[in-house]
């Protein structure tokens, strides 16, 4: 994180990249994510102090795999 501009997180959460922060996506819940193709994420859980990265290939539901990966999280 130390290589990203300084004003790199203020730009990518105000007004309209308020849920897509700059590749960078809101939720599902408090939860953010990178999101790739067909299914490739990077979750990030800061309430739990966690990171969960998929990498799978799911072309039809692959949102649904950034749902799993939290509420799996939240039922620890």
């Amino acid at each position: 994180m130390d290589a990203m501009r300084a004003d790199w997180v203020e730009v990518s959460t105000d007004g309209p990249f308020r849920r897509y922060g700059l590749a960078v996506w809101d939720g599902p819940g408090d939860a953010w994510r990178l999101d790739g193709r067909y299914g490739q994420y990077v979750v990030v859980d800061q309430s739990r102090d966690a990171v969960v990265t998929v990498t799978a290939h799911e072309e039809m539901n692959d949102h649904r795999l950034a749902e799993l990966a939290v509420s799996s999280l939240r039922a620890t």
